[in-house]
């Protein structure tokens, strides 16, 4: 399988480089023409789906989101394009600005149809966990040398004309070594402007909407407080740490509605006829309801520091945290300095940090306005704005 695999990935690049790269080159970029690329182009979320429904409030026109695959959420979006056909293949022959927020958005020879386009990279999140370049097969491997050049060769691995960044520190210690790059600039992420706002209708495009109808909507009189839980994907690790019909009595004594957004990767547990623990479809966007929830529990996931920008508690769940850092990927060592939040090793203590959560007990308010003010230098809800002032320049 892998034989084939790489045999399939040499043809990719020689016919890639040999004609399609030549092709490309002739035809003329359009200026001002926006190409955007969510995850594994068949997801409307990140920071590409909130730029995009940014440039279709404004509305600006010359703007085009392209995907492989058709669904409902994907075929709602005005300025869908689906790929391959002429006309994305056009489309991005032409593009002046690629936005993207992975780094898998050049299979299928996207990237040399796109060749001459100005990249920019938004990301999906700072993080505590090494990314792209800065991980270990392309910094201690004795082939890193030969991986970059194959990530060069297949498209992967390019040169971004920008890195959008939350802050100097991130810029330094995440972003700096992660890309090839010309420049990265604190402006923001265009996902975490909905904390800032009002939801709208585009907001809840491929989002669990059934479920957040549900929390929204709940009798004034019947209200609770909603607590998100986000682990993090693990490739060899179990997640199996909360015993759910514990937890599902433990919220109905507290007044407590438990949502379990978990990794599009990662398998689900069991949790029907509970009245008090409800699981987020995890192909969906988690934004509108973070925007909604009053609490967060997390592991090593970035996901906690987005959430940083509402003020309301976090608690760090990680009863694999030594298994985690030497089974999985590894953690910058800053990790525990830039979590402000109790950090919980069982589920005995992960109740208690949430009853002190809702007791008027937050001892760590200080230190997410710390690490707040250390990871955005913005905090207004204007990511967006900036990213499409610049491109306009």
């Amino acid at each position: 399988m892998k034989q084939l695999e790489r045999l399939i990935s040499v043809v990719t690049i020689i016919f890639g480089w040999l004609l399609i790269v030549p092709v490309s080159l002739l035809v003329p970029k359009k200026k001002g023409l926006y190409i955007l690329i969510g995850r594994d182009a068949s997801y409307y979320s990140d920071n590409t789906k909130y730029f995009n429904n940014y440039l279709l409030n404004l509305p600006y026109q010359n703007a085009h989101f392209v995907f492989e695959t058709k669904n409902p959420a994907t075929q709602s979006i005005p300025n869908a394009v689906f790929y391959p056909s002429w006309r994305a293949v056009f489309l991005l022959m032409r593009a002046d600005y690629l936005i993207v927020d992975t780094s898998t958005w050049f299979y299928n020879f996207k990237s040399f149809f796109a060749i001459k386009a100005a990249k920019i990279q938004l990301w999906h999140g700072v993080s505590s966990k090494k990314i792209e370049l800065d991980t270990d097969q392309f910094t201690k491997s004795k082939w890193r040398f030969f991986r970059k050049c194959y990530g060069i060769l297949r498209g992967q691995i390019v040169r971004y004309e920008l890195i959008a960044s939350t802050s100097d520190y991130y810029s330094e210690h995440l972003y700096k070594n992660a890309f090839r790059h010309k420049s990265i600039l604190p402006i923001g992420q265009s996902r975490n402007d909905i904390f800032f706002r009002e939801l709208n209708d585009v907001d809840f495009i491929n989002a669990d909407k059934l479920l957040l109808d549900r929390l929204i909507k709940q009798p004034e009189n019947e209200k609770t407080k909603i607590v998100l839980y986000t682990p993090t994907y693990r490739t060899h690790l179990s997640m199996n740490f909360i015993d759910f019909a514990r937890m599902n009595q433990f919220c109905q004594d507290n007044k407590l509605l438990l949502v379990l957004k978990y990794h599009i990767l990662s398998p689900v547990p069991y949790t029907e006829n509970l009245s008090n623990v409800f699981i987020y479809d995890k192909s969906k966007d988690v934004y509108p309801l973070m925007k909604i929830c009053d609490a967060m529990i997390t592991d090593y996931s970035s996901i906690y520091i987005d959430y940083l920008l509402t003020n309301r508690p976090v608690i760090f769940f990680i009863p694999d945290f030594e298994a985690y850092q030497k089974q999985e990927v590894g953690l910058r060592t800053d990790f525990y300095q830039t979590a402000p939040g109790e950090k919980c090793i069982n589920q005995i203590e992960l109740e208690t940090a949430l009853k002190a959560c809702f007791n008027g007990k937050d001892n760590y308010q200080a230190a997410r306005k710390d690490i707040l003010n250390l990871s955005f230098t913005y905090q207004d809800g204007k990511s967006s704005e900036r990213l499409f002032t610049l491109l306009r320049k």
